[in-house]
């Protein structure tokens, strides 16, 4: 989802903090997961490390892309499909 959010140029926010209760956190994943060395450099992505931040964050980002969400009935794949036939039209 992430990374679909990111082809989107949607900003995205990943949760990285460390629980404090599970071994797979976010924290660790980013860190030590192969598939996800080198994403830092990725334009789009926010990583929240530290959970106060939470919601200062969740909100910065909420207001950047109201513009952008969908109150619609059609279904996902829909938006999914007319972004993709966006995308090809213009590159």
């Amino acid at each position: 989802m992430a990374l679909e959010a990111l082809l989107m140029e949607r900003k995205v926010l990943l949760l990285v903090y460390d629980d404090g209760k599970n071994h797979t956190t976010l924290k660790n994943v980013f860190k030590y997961y192969e598939h996800f060395r080198g994403i830092e450099k990725l334009n789009g992505f926010v990583f929240l490390k530290d959970k106060s931040r939470l919601k200062k964050q969740f909100c910065d980002i909420y207001i950047n892309m109201s513009y952008f969400l969908f109150n619609d009935n059609r279904e996902y794949k829909q938006h999914l499909f007319d972004a993709i036939d966006y995308i090809i039209k213009s590159k």
